[in-house]
């Protein structure tokens, strides 16, 4: 069975931000909970023995600000981001235990 799900996502990052301290919010942003109900990046924790799991880590720029409101899920963002994705990057880490 395979699970996908939104560990973490943040918006309105100052665009002149060099990083975010661990356990801090982005400079200027906002950080929405996740699909698991938790708000921020828990790490990767695939359950032992049961091999390598790929984690997918995307950037985006955007136009403007994001209309999000409550407890936006994946589909929201994705809606969201319709006609003011400037620019997007993406990474893949794997990690097994």
């Amino acid at each position: 069975m395979r699970r996908e799900g939104r560990s973490s996502t943040g918006s309105s990052v100052d665009p002149g931000s060099s990083g975010v301290d661990d356990g801090e919010s982005p400079p200027g942003g906002h950080v929405w909970p996740n699909d698991f109900g938790r708000v921020g990046w828990g790490g990767p924790m695939p359950p032992p023995g049961h091999g390598e799991h790929r984690y997918f880590f995307r950037l985006y720029a955007v136009s403007e600000p994001l209309p999000l409101h409550g407890r936006p899920g994946s589909d929201a963002l994705h809606r969201a981001l319709k006609g003011r994705q400037l620019a997007s990057g993406s990474l893949v880490g794997t990690y097994q235990r």
